[in-house]
């Protein structure tokens, strides 16, 4: 109802999901001199810039406004898990976990590329055990 508000919210990058989950539902990134809508569901994964996160989405790589600790608290745990200091994975992406040499544990996901990330170590029990108990 106040104008200033909703202009406010308008021109926030982060909108949370209309279902008033009160988890973020997309992201607003600037692609050129355009604003683009990024739903977070069309994110593979996030990862941590030079300075603030980036998110990768099946047709490009978006850069936002806030670092990786600042999404985790804002993106839905149920859908998000951070697999890496340097990381969050969409666990609706996630295909095949994967030990490599000594002990590394790589993820696959499900876009063209195959993309497959790193998991460290201390969290790749955490993920297993999620990807184990997804419906």
């Amino acid at each position: 109802s106040d104008p200033a508000r909703a202009i406010e919210h308008a021109r926030s990058p982060y909108v949370l999901d209309a279902r008033r989950t009160g988890w973020l539902g997309q992201f607003t990134v600037q692609v050129g001199e355009q604003a683009r809508i990024v739903p977070v569901s069309d994110v593979l994964w996030l990862g941590a810039g030079e300075l603030l996160a980036f998110a990768v989405t099946a047709t490009g790589r978006y850069a936002l406004e806030h670092t990786l600790d600042d999404l985790v608290s804002l993106l839905d745990p149920s859908r998000f898990l951070r697999i890496h200091r340097c990381t969050i994975v969409n666990l609706e992406h996630a295909v095949t976990l994967r030990s490599g040499f000594g002990g590394a544990r790589r993820l696959r996901l499900d876009d063209e590329a195959e993309t497959e990330l790193h998991v460290s170590r201390d969290r790749a029990h955490v993920l297993e055990l999620r990807l184990q108990h997804r419906v």
